[in-house]
């Protein structure tokens, strides 16, 4: 599979959409079944059992997985449209008492702070530090009760925007690995794919 430049998903703050990532989501949706069958050999050939079955709700939980992990590279953007990274350490440095907080009280991982000191990359922040670095640093109302929010079905379309669909893509980036077989069925498959939608 190809991936294609990210850059046409984000124009700036104001458009940020998870609708964006959905549309790529369906582009993808053809190559998850050549994905499955790929992965489902690797998985008979290693006598791994039956966690890939080549079904529908195999190919549910990887579109879910793939659009997934595209958001994170729309997230990444997002940072960067907010953060330059030419200015990267310059603003890392600004923050350096909110960012250390965030470090000792366990929001910030040792590994992921690491990551910020001494030659800053956005493209290794993880998505969780990005999500942290989004709140914290960006000027996204970081008290904003929203941040909290565990449950997708509480996000309404009255919430801010770019926070609700950062806070949407965290909280179902949360919920997948949860799951110890490739397998989502239909309706927890479309109320997922509703929630980034909407």
């Amino acid at each position: 599979m190809q991936m294609r430049d990210s850059a046409c998903m984000m124009d700036d703050l104001s458009n940020f959409s998870v609708e964006k990532i959905v549309g790529w989501g369906e582009k993808i949706a053809p190559e998850i079944g050549t994905i499955s069958k790929g992965i489902q050999g690797l998985m008979l050939a290693a006598g791994t059992p039956g966690s890939v079955d080549g079904t529908q709700n195999e190919q549910y939980f990887l579109r879910l997985h793939l659009l997934l992990m595209k958001a994170g590279e729309v997230l990444r953007e997002k940072f960067d449209s907010i953060v330059n990274p030419n200015n990267l350490l310059n603003e890392l440095r600004n923050h350096k008492r909110v960012i250390d907080k965030l470090q000792k009280d366990g929001v910030i991982s040792r590994d992921q702070y690491r990551l910020l000191n001494p030659n800053p990359d956005s493209k290794r922040f993880d998505v969780s530090l990005l999500i942290v670095l989004l709140r914290n640093i960006c000027n996204l109302q970081p008290n904003n009760p929203l941040w909290k929010e565990n449950d997708n079905s509480k996000i309404t379309d009255t919430m801010p925007p770019i926070i609700a669909n950062i806070v949407r893509i965290r909280n179902l980036r949360n919920k997948m690995p949860q799951k110890n077989v490739a397998y989502l069925n239909q309706k927890e498959f479309e109320e997922n794919w509703r929630l980034l939608e909407n």
